[in-house]
């Protein structure tokens, strides 16, 4: 199904497999960034707004407090124009990403179904429903490829991501015990995601084979 869309077909159809995939890749790489850039400005937002009361002590006065308070506030108003200069560009950015995904995928259904139109011998009985059975083929199995690609390309961008900010703060505050060592919240994470995973397989495996008989 990779070659019919992305190795054969018009030039056109081929340039325009690529650019999206492109696109797809341009995408996934500015999600990654932009969960990065809020993890940075959570951390910062709420450290600033941890000692924004203030009571003053000796030698301090009403004065000192109120010099404090418009600090903290230019502070927090700098902070809220910095994400607001932060998420502006997902609020064009995703929608024409979506605009490309969709013309992209239905342009590889396309080119799937007439791979299949190719093969298919008129000569042979016809079989109820065929033109629907192709579109839904055609639909799934894109679906299927998209989003097992979509999901491996996202978590291995934020394990990238994140893993890095586990370490550092693992190495900071490394607690006693048999988790004493850096990588303690990277193996905390990994062992929940890898036993939520095979919790799922687990209960999930049945519905493989339902699935195959509803579909007969």
């Amino acid at each position: 199904m990779l070659r019919e869309f992305f190795a054969s077909g018009p030039a056109w159809r081929l340039a325009f497999a690529w650019v999206g995939l492109l696109a797809f890749l341009g995408h996934a790489l500015f999600r990654a960034w932009l969960k990065y850039a809020l993890n940075e400005w959570y951390a910062e937002f709420y450290d600033a707004l941890q000692d924004i009361t203030w009571e003053p002590g000796s030698g301090e006065t009403r004065d000192d407090v109120a010099t404090h308070l418009l600090t903290k506030q230019n502070e927090v108003s700098g902070l809220l124009a910095r994400f607001a200069m932060l998420v502006s560009p997902a609020i064009v950015v995703h929608p024409v990403a979506k605009w490309i995904s969709s013309h992209w995928r239905f342009s590889w259904r396309m080119a799937l179904m007439r791979a299949y139109l190719l093969h298919y011998d008129v000569g042979q009985r016809p079989v109820e429903g065929s033109a629907q059975r192709i579109h839904e083929d055609t639909q799934r199995f894109e679906q299927g490829i998209y989003s097992c690609f979509a999901t491996i390309l996202d978590s291995l961008l934020t394990m990238a991501i994140f893993v890095p900010v586990l370490l550092d703060v693992g190495r900071a505050s490394r607690p006693t015990g048999f988790l004493n060592f850096d990588a303690w919240l990277v193996a905390i994470a990994t062992s929940a995601a890898v036993g939520g995973l095979m919790v799922s397989m687990a209960v999930g495996y049945r519905l493989v084979g339902l699935e195959v008989e509803n579909q007969k």
